[in-house]
């Protein structure tokens, strides 16, 4: 098997459609292959896996961040409608 990314188009139904679409991508997309095309690679795929949860973290945090400035927000709107049923200016 000298070609580990020809034995997965075996396994894959449509993949070969895939690595056209990143060979006809080309300079518009550089390293876009390495998106789409697996390794079988253990220590690239710790490396993937390791490279995801840190993104993973970023975005929950940020998710986490979203939620408390809106749930902030939530709480500004229900003070100015207490406000205005109270009618202070």
């Amino acid at each position: 098997m000298d070609n580990p990314t020809a034995a997965f188009t075996k396994l894959v139904p449509g993949f070969d459609f895939l690595q056209g679409l990143v060979k006809n991508a080309g300079a518009a997309l550089p390293n876009v292959g390495s998106w789409i095309a697996p390794t079988l690679n253990p220590e690239e795929l710790e490396k993937r896996i390791e490279e995801l949860r840190t993104v993973q973290f970023w975005l929950e945090q940020n998710a986490r961040m979203l939620g408390a400035t809106i749930q902030a927000l939530e709480v500004q709107r229900m003070t100015l409608s207490t406000l205005k049923t109270m009618n202070v200016s």
